[in-house]
């Protein structure tokens, strides 16, 4: 399957003339990948992002012809949750790539339950339905049977190097809940992690831990958090930051997710959230998180999160960090 999609937008100039600047064209081509069939490529000039319905997830964000920066566990390639599986007796399937789950974490058990740590099964690991739409693919749930939710996610390239997608939870059945939208993106070994803090931040050192212990590496200098991955240990931490940012050795990723004023977020106010895996998983987690909100049937939530890939520009990655988020800052 194939579609090619032109867009074109107008601007005004000074003289009062108008001008036709083309947005990238974007191909959409069916594939096998990784021994996974039915997958989706999307391609403009300068990137390209592979989406995988077999297991929900969006496994590849990379420049044409270059390494990839989601993390793709190898031990899992090509694999899937047996359909019909009793999910009460499958061990989690780590796959890496983007997913989301429902937030909090804290009322999975409640939801599901299960006393050991599982994501509610619609949410992770289950084949979605997949329609090409436009420049977009489009992945659909099944109807999560503990939560009632439905999933949708809208999977499309934004200008020459990005990538956007917006997830969407439509709750169909069951009780009253109040639950959010939690896009948990696995990232390849860094070289270090950053996070731009905002000016005034609701956390007292401008980050709250979610681990039994802080980062070894954790560094905060005028406005930006940073730390690496640990060998030897898990770690996370929550902050209220838009914007984190994965440098590794030749390429560098902004994750874009901005927070809405004065509403209520899990983990303690947490929208932002970066995970850390200890050896032998050398991957991390670059985390987004909505609002919680209350959701009866026929209710909705929304939220959109944005990925900027680039090339490594600067040999240090504290200049590289300060260029990239005091751009997309606009300070």
């Amino acid at each position: 399957m194939k579609t090619v999609f032109m867009m074109m937008v107008t601007f005004l100039l000074a003289g009062g003339m108008t001008e036709m600047v083309a947005a990238p064209a974007v191909t959409i081509t069916g594939t096998n990948y990784q021994g996974w069939p039915d997958s989706y490529v999307l391609r403009n000039a300068d990137v390209e992002a592979v989406v995988v319905p077999a297991i929900g997830r969006v496994m590849q964000f990379r420049f044409l012809g270059e390494a990839g920066v989601f993390w793709e566990n190898p031990a899992l390639l090509g694999r899937v949750v047996p359909p019909g599986e009793d999910w009460k007796t499958t061990d989690w399937a780590n796959f890496g790539g983007d997913k989301v789950w429902p937030s909090p974490e804290a009322s999975w058990s409640e939801w599901t339950k299960r006393t050991t740590w599982r994501p509610p099964p619609a949410f992770d690991g289950n084949a979605y339905q997949a329609r090409v739409d436009g420049d977009a693919v489009i992945l659909t749930s099944p109807e999560d049977p503990f939560l009632g939710i439905q999933v949708t996610r809208r999977v499309e390239l934004s200008g020459r190097t990005g990538l956007r997608i917006t997830t969407e939870f439509e709750k169909r059945s069951g009780d009253l809940m109040t639950c959010g939208i939690w896009v948990v993106a696995q990232l390849n070994e860094p070289v270090r992690l950053f996070a731009a803090l905002p000016g005034k931040s609701i956390f007292t050192r401008n980050y709250i831990l979610l681990s039994q212990r802080t980062p070894p590496s954790l560094k905060i200098d005028q406005g930006l958090l940073a730390l690496e991955r640990d060998r030897t240990g898990a770690y996370k931490i929550g902050m209220d930051s838009e914007r984190l940012l994965w440098v590794g050795d030749k390429h560098c990723l902004v994750i874009e997710n901005p927070r809405q004023a004065r509403l209520t977020y899990p983990d303690r106010g947490s929208s932002t959230e970066i995970y850390t895996s200890p050896d032998p998983l050398k991957y991390i987690e670059m985390e987004s998180l909505g609002p919680l909100k209350q959701l009866k049937p026929m209710d909705r939530l929304k939220e959109s999160v944005t990925y900027q890939l680039s090339r490594r520009s600067h040999p240090t990655p504290e200049v590289e960090a300060r260029a990239l988020l005091h751009n997309l800052s606009g300070k």
